[in-house]
């Protein structure tokens, strides 16, 4: 988690500085569209930084080959709910192929 927080704040911070260096170049050729650039593509860096952030880091999930996983790990699910996933995307085609025999 700690590293896709560094990471989400080096891509927001150089994002938003380059909003602004072209902001600034806006501004001086057509100062009335410099306001509606700030506004669109400053929050659009942000949650642009926050996706690409997201995508590099990776989020650390649990398996269903552990037996008990921790709760950080599960990112919201509850153990039962999780559990009965695991139960339901197993691969049961080698049990399906000695059924066949």
């Amino acid at each position: 988690m700690n590293n896709w927080f560094v990471l989400w704040l080096i891509l927001s911070s150089a994002g938003i500085f380059f909003v602004y260096r072209i902001g600034l170049r806006i501004e001086r050729r057509h100062p009335n569209v410099s306001l509606a650039f700030f506004v669109l593509f400053g929050p659009a860096m942000l949650v642009a930084s926050w996706l690409v952030a997201s995508q590099f880091a990776g989020l650390d999930q649990a398996t269903c080959d552990e037996m008990d996983p921790s709760t950080e790990r599960l990112h919201g699910v509850s153990p039962s709910e999780f559990r009965s996933r695991c139960i339901a995307t197993q691969d049961n085609s080698e049990w399906l192929a000695r059924r066949k025999l």
